[in-house]
């Protein structure tokens, strides 16, 4: 995967990453630890298109802050969870209503 992901400029991969995330995201439940929601997440972060990768990555972080808030919220300081989605999501939940 990390050949293709420095083939990433000459190749473009975001329609297969997005097809791939929104499949992860649809399935409701875990592969060990990881909601299959955070690594729908995950794959769709590696989207060069902002406005795909965004719309993606924060319906994906809404389905799980629905279907499991802690998981969710755990989520947050996942390693591999790009600085700027972390950010987002944080202001995501800050905005919810008590």
């Amino acid at each position: 995967m990390d050949w293709l992901h420095r083939q990433q400029e000459q190749i473009d991969l975001d329609p297969l990453l997005a097809a791939r995330a929104r499949r992860d995201v649809s399935i409701n439940g875990k592969v060990g630890d990881e909601r299959f929601e955070l690594i729908g997440i995950l794959r769709a972060s590696r989207i060069v298109d902002p406005e795909l990768r965004g719309s993606i990555c924060r319906g994906a972080f809404l389905r799980m802050l629905g279907n499991d808030r802690d998981a969710a919220i755990a989520s947050l300081s996942h390693p591999r969870l790009p600085q700027d989605l972390a950010a987002e999501f944080r202001n995501l939940i800050e905005g919810e209503s008590p």
